[in-house]
């Protein structure tokens, strides 16, 4: 398992053991990091001005909005 940051979250991938989303905050280049982690193998980075973080979270936000309702009965009936 990846280390966890000081300043950002380390979230496990729901459908594959050992995997990892690390988000770390580095504002010594105002930047924040995504990387993906098997075990402690990081696998790749993307590296993130503050505009695309914003993007990003605006597309989270669409994407859990935007769930067919079809989507959401079959993972409750699930």
């Amino acid at each position: 398992m990846p280390q966890l940051p000081v300043a950002g979250a380390l979230i496990a991938d729901e459908e594959r053991a050992g995997r990892y989303l690390r988000v770390s905050s580095h504002p010594e280049f105002d930047r924040v990091v995504l990387s993906v982690w098997q075990h402690d193998q990081c696998l790749a980075t993307v590296r993130l001005d503050r505009q695309s973080v914003s993007d990003l979270i605006c597309g989270l936000a669409r994407a859990l909005v935007a769930r067919p309702a079809d989507a959401v009965r079959r993972r409750v009936a699930g």
